[in-house]
């Protein structure tokens, strides 16, 4: 379900850019990520007339850049397939 407070199924800049470093994971198999992967939002990337995140995946497989495997994910895309992870800090 898309989040009431936006009518757009894309994120703002300020939106997308608040969730770079929040981990999520995989509510359902995409191609080469089984249902319950880790991800992080390393980066946000304009689409259209809005943002979309872009997770890296904890997963062994390497592009030929040698990055790891990137996924791009619209915000009506991260509400149905994706939950936020709450990682608790070093000291907490």
């Amino acid at each position: 379900m898309l989040n009431p407070a936006s009518n757009s199924t894309n994120y703002t800049q300020a939106e997308a850019r608040r969730l770079v470093g929040q981990v999520f994971e995989s509510q359902v198999e995409f191609s080469r990520v089984p249902k319950g992967t880790r991800g992080k939002v390393v980066e946000i990337d304009q689409m259209g007339d809005g943002w979309d995140l872009v997770i890296e995946w904890g997963l062994p497989i390497r592009m030929p850049s040698g990055q790891g495997l990137h996924d791009w994910f619209s915000r009506e895309e991260m509400e149905r397939f994706m939950q936020r992870v709450e990682t608790v800090g070093v000291n907490g």
